[in-house]
């Protein structure tokens, strides 16, 4: 998920454990508050790749042990790093690429359900 109010990229450990990653996790000693005003330690932090548009960009994730309906949310580092705009009302990202102006549209129905796991 793109989040533009994020000033951090973040991801669940479990998503690491999935990737067969977790050896790569570097540690770090780093306290987030949350938009609720919530406290959160941090386990460490790792670098994936995020490719979006043909561009791949080296990006330092948060690991969070916050559960979420997302595997990573993807904050103001990537969507600056991109130069990218999003728009929450059209549910779209756009950012230039060698080939031209490239866009993400989000898709409602998907949407829609992570937000109805959320809730459960």
């Amino acid at each position: 998920m793109v989040d533009d109010g994020s000033s951090a990229c973040i991801v669940h450990p479990r998503v690491l454990v999935q990737m067969r990653l977790e050896d790569k996790l570097i540690p770090r000693c780093i306290t987030l508050t949350g938009f609720n005003n919530a406290v959160e330690q941090i386990y460490g932090e790792i670098v994936l790749p995020v490719l979006a548009g043909g561009v791949t960009l080296e990006t330092i994730f948060h690991v969070m042990n916050q559960e979420t309906a997302y595997n990573a949310i993807i904050g103001h580092p990537w969507i600056h790093a991109m130069w990218a705009v999003p728009s929450s009302f059209y549910q779209v990202i756009k950012f230039s690429t060698p080939w031209g102006i490239f866009s993400i549209r989000g898709e409602p129905r998907t949407v829609q359900e992570c937000y109805r796991i959320a809730q459960d």
